[in-house]
């Protein structure tokens, strides 16, 4: 994404580096973060796929007239790349984001928190086994610390609770959709790169909402269709305007810009927003712990996003 200069000089000057894109990846993680809640909070009544199918549908509608110039123009790119296209929409669409809505169906408030601070883990290890990336100490270090950050936030202060922890479905599900987040994050290094940013991100949602498609329609006929009222109507729309597209865009643009190893770390800030979210939701106050937790792990960001990148061995 090519983020204007009178946008991107006054941010690089607040500390001599090029924050934008991590600036974008925070802001997105804060969209991602209102999808869980708003998926906890249709629990129920909107069924996953059909949640997620919809929402990627209208995606798709509402971005593909503003880029239609350049997509008629890229059937030929996509018909050489199809293959990474579709892997990427199915670690994207079918893994990272429609297992979400399954595992709040099933999983807890603490699991579903907890789970997903792997994700960096996760990411590290798919880098190393697919293109042999190297971590320098400062991002293991940085990523060592955001974690203890987060799991101060989730755990209330007693770590010793994690002990305690006992994983369902919905906790398998989180595992699954990580592991597709993540590998969407590596693999965008082999998408098409004579494809513009909003093209590629069209077709990706295309091939999802292909992908998705025959489970959506086992799911409505032996599972429970979509109603359509008001509640299923504005959780769609959010996931769509905010999350599909808000949160997504500015997402990749900031994967691309610093790499899926540093991006990766700032899943962090979902949990946290993920956290506040929750709290105020159901009405509970914020500690002591909270400024602690979240002072560590914008310390252990600050490592991972000023640590170097060492070359592949």
């Amino acid at each position: 994404m090519n983020i204007p200069s009178r946008i991107r000089a006054p941010l690089d000057a607040v500390t001599g580096l090029a924050v934008w894109p991590y600036f974008l990846l925070v802001m997105a993680h804060m969209g991602f973060g209102s999808n869980q809640i708003v998926g906890k909070m249709v629990q129920g009544h909107v069924p996953p796929v059909g949640f997620s199918f919809w929402r990627w549908v209208f995606a798709v509608a509402l971005i593909l007239p503003f880029v239609w110039g350049d997509f008629r123009k890229s059937f030929s790119v996509v018909r050489r790349h199809w293959k990474v296209l579709a892997l990427l929409a199915f670690s994207l669409v079918m893994l990272g984001n429609t297992a979400i809505y399954i595992a709040l169906n099933f999983t807890t408030a603490i699991n579903a928190g907890i789970i997903p601070v792997a994700q960096p883990a996760v990411t590290f290890l798919l880098s190393w086994l697919l293109f042999r990336d190297r971590l320098t100490p400062g991002q293991a270090l940085g990523a060592a610390i955001a974690v203890a950050g987060v799991l101060t936030v989730l755990t209330k202060g007693e770590l010793g609770s994690l002990s305690a922890l006992k994983f369902n479905t919905g906790d398998l599900w989180l595992l699954v959709s990580i592991t597709g987040f993540s590998l969407y994050a590596v693999l965008l290094r082999k998408a098409p790169k004579d494809l513009s940013f909003m093209v590629q991100l069209v077709w990706i949602e295309i091939f999802g909402v292909l992908w998705l498609l025959p489970v959506y329609i086992w799911e409505t006929a032996a599972i429970q269709p979509m109603t359509l009222d008001g509640v299923t109507i504005a959780a769609v729309a959010w996931a769509t305007l905010v999350v599909a597209i808000f949160s997504m865009v500015l997402w990749t643009a900031g994967v691309n810009a610093v790499g899926a190893n540093k991006s990766s770390v700032f899943v962090y800030c979902r949990l946290f927003f993920i956290t506040v979210a929750a709290l105020w939701l159901l009405g509970e106050t914020v500690e002591v712990y909270h400024f602690i937790a979240f002072a560590v792990m914008l310390v252990g960001l600050w490592l991972v996003s000023s640590a170097k990148v060492e070359a592949p061995g």
